[in-house]
């Protein structure tokens, strides 16, 4: 970042800081990079502020059996404030305002994301909820069916033992009648 920018950049952050510090939302700082953020209902949300950068210049340099491009940039003095995701989420660059006159835009940004961030985990929550739920029915419908197979067994089985029963009883009235006949 080039001395200029970094001195904008840097009062621009005191800005948001103290903004966002007065409504009671924690700003902190972590020792990743991307690590600045602002804890806002119940989610960090973190941000940056960079400048823009343009192409200086370009050339290509054999290495090798291989040739690649090297590109040079230079800074533009121009900031951006990113919230969230930074490689997709909020930009709010400098423009037809500079970046300072736009903080209610950056803070609302962050707002935005940190609602939007609670809304993601109520969606991910009622959603592990319901899949919980279903787990639960398909379980109790697994015991049901289990317990039914199981009734169904012992009638087969009592139907198979009334089964033979019945040829015994059928096997044994024959041969009574056969024993009959020879004792006469």
């Amino acid at each position: 970042m080039s001395t200029q920018a970094l001195e904008r950049a840097l009062a621009f952050a005191n800005a948001i800081i103290l903004c966002l510090e007065a409504e009671g939302f924690e700003v902190t700082v972590l020792q990743t990079k991307h690590s600045t953020g602002v804890k806002i209902f119940g989610h960090r949300v973190p941000f940056l502020i960079v400048e823009k950068l343009r192409e200086k210049s370009r050339r290509e340099v054999k290495d090798y059996s291989r040739t690649r491009k090297i590109i040079e940039y230079e800074p533009k003095g121009e900031l951006e404030f990113r919230v969230g995701d930074y490689a997709c989420g909020r930009k709010i660059r400098d423009g037809k305002k500079r970046l300072e006159e736009q903080l209610s835009i950056c803070v609302g940004a962050l707002l935005r994301e940190g609602r939007d961030s609670l809304i993601s985990a109520n969606l991910a929550e009622q959603r592990n909820l319901e899949r919980q739920a279903k787990e639960r029915e398909r379980s109790e419908l697994a015991q049901q069916i289990a317990e039914e197979e199981k009734k169904v067994n012992d009638l087969e089985g009592c139907v198979s033992s009334w089964t033979h029963a019945r040829q015994m009883r059928e096997f044994i009235e024959k041969l009574s009648c056969v024993y009959s006949l020879h004792s006469d």
